[in-house]
């Protein structure tokens, strides 16, 4: 019964009203000497950006060639509107290259 008693006592309304002015006034006068928790912004060290010249490399046999298992990957591209100009700008090879692949 007591425990019963005990959960009653926490539902009702008129226990909780004079406790909540209580708090609400010792609240009001927390809050004005609590001071406001501002971060303060720190701004981004500059970045340095260096422009560097990066020479051309000689075009070798192995970087012009396109690996056999993108032949289908190139067909299908193909048939569904790229054209064979797209398709080696895309690999960095001439059109000849893709021609004699197809």
């Amino acid at each position: 019964m007591s425990v019963r008693r005990a959960a009653e006592a926490l539902f009702r309304s008129q226990a909780r009203q004079p406790e909540q002015e209580v708090s609400s006034a010792s609240l009001s006068a927390e809050q004005s000497v609590r001071k406001p928790r501002i971060l303060p912004v720190i701004k981004p060290a500059p970045v340095r950006v260096e422009k560097t010249v990066t020479p051309v490399a000689d075009e070798s046999p192995k970087a012009l060639s396109i690996p056999a298992v993108h032949v289908a990957r190139i067909r299908t591209w193909l048939m569904y509107g790229m054209t064979i100009r797209q398709v080696a700008q895309v690999y960095g090879v001439g059109i000849g290259v893709i021609q004699r692949l197809l």
